[in-house]
């Protein structure tokens, strides 16, 4: 996890079959946050959806089975860490703020 978390941003491990939140932290956050689809076999011990802060704390979790509630979850929380979803993507490129 530590080699995942060199970028020192915020780290999002989705290991929904969906991977709603992946794809929405990806258009709407990119630049802020790592995102890493996690092998459902593979997290057994973990949330559905995990934030994770840049020091290594965890942000936020969830395992909501709807995928719609997760997805409204995890964008009201990327929402408050990370800050606003990114609108205007040529804007934002003009101003740097990718």
């Amino acid at each position: 996890m530590y080699e995942l978390m060199r970028g020192g941003r915020f780290l999002l491990l989705d290991g929904t079959d969906d991977r709603g939140v992946a794809h929405a932290a990806e258009e709407d956050w990119t630049g802020r946050v790592d995102i890493v689809r996690v092998l459902v076999s593979t997290a057994a011990d973990l949330p559905a959806v995990l934030l994770v802060r840049p020091d290594g704390y965890a942000a936020w979790a969830t395992n909501a089975s709807a995928p719609e509630d997760r997805l409204a979850a995890a964008c009201a929380t990327l929402r408050s860490w990370c800050g606003p979803a990114i609108v205007d993507r040529e804007k934002s490129e003009r101003h740097g703020t990718l």
